[in-house]
């Protein structure tokens, strides 16, 4: 039986991360993840990218079983990436 696990405002928080994955026992190749945004904005810079990566490698793993929903941190993110490449480009 699989179960549906959801995973919401992250932010940054490495080590809550790894650990809450580890109790929840994920199944791989059953479970269904949803990381529902806000992964970002707090914590350090190096355990922000890090939790990004987990989460990366995750939705390579799950492939159709693992979904991202944008959370107000990363759309802000995106569109200061986006501003920052176009005024860079003129």
């Amino acid at each position: 039986m699989s179960r549906v696990i959801i995973v919401t405002d992250i932010h940054g928080m490495y080590q809550q991360l790894t650990r809450l994955l580890s109790l929840c026992q994920l199944d791989y190749d059953n479970d269904i993840f949803v990381c529902n945004g806000d992964v970002i904005s707090r914590g350090t810079v190096e355990n922000q990218i890090r939790c990004i990566e987990l989460l990366f490698d995750l939705e390579e793993r799950m492939k159709d079983r693992f979904h991202w929903i944008e959370g107000n941190h990363e759309r802000d993110m995106i569109r200061w990436y986006n501003y920052v490449n176009i005024s860079a480009n003129w």
